[in-house]
């Protein structure tokens, strides 16, 4: 079992072994992503995968699999991580206006930077999709004319597909 992006090996991610709609064993993978089962009669079996991991997105996975005698069945599986974006609207406390050219940094929680973004015009910047997790969204620089608010959050980044909006206020 592993990640899709960046092929690390996944454990403790739990299948269930059917024969027909029969429940024949469950299996765990181990640290390194690979689950085993011994001494299955031959026959036709189905894997299923009970849950996802956590951090992961997307359908279950469900494989066929054929046992022999005196032979190894292998079967491969991959999870895709959970995504996620932010959003930043940055505006001028006093009028509400759109504020352009303020700087946030995005760090993830070894403090390593993921990210770092520029208001536009509109007073928004998004980041690209950052991987399942907690980060740190702090402003670095304040846009020309405006006092750096010291704005600093934490985004826990959970949920698939979600665009986490922040809203910020700078004074002039």
């Amino acid at each position: 079992k592993t990640d899709a992006l960046n092929g690390n090996t996944i454990a403790g991610v739990k299948f269930n072994v059917y024969q027909g709609d029969t429940l024949i064993t469950t299996m765990i993978t181990n640290k390194n992503g690979v689950a085993t089962v011994e001494n299955l009669p031959k026959g036709k079996f189905t894997v299923k995968e009970a849950s996802l991991p956590e951090g992961y997105a997307g359908d279950l996975v469900e494989l066929e699999a054929v046992v022999m005698s005196d032979q190894v069945t292998e079967l491969i599986a991959q999870n895709t991580p959970s995504k996620s974006k932010v959003k930043i609207m940055k505006r001028d406390a006093l009028t509400d206006e759109p504020v352009a050219g303020a700087e946030f940094t995005i760090t993830n929680q070894k403090k390593e930077v993921v990210a770092v973004l520029v208001t536009g015009n509109d007073g928004t910047t998004v980041s690209d999709w950052l991987p399942y997790g907690v980060y740190t969204v702090k402003e670095t620089k304040a846009a020309e004319h405006y006092e750096n608010s010291g704005f600093t959050a934490k985004v826990e980044a959970y949920e698939d597909g979600k665009t986490y909006e922040l809203d910020v206020e700078n004074t002039p």
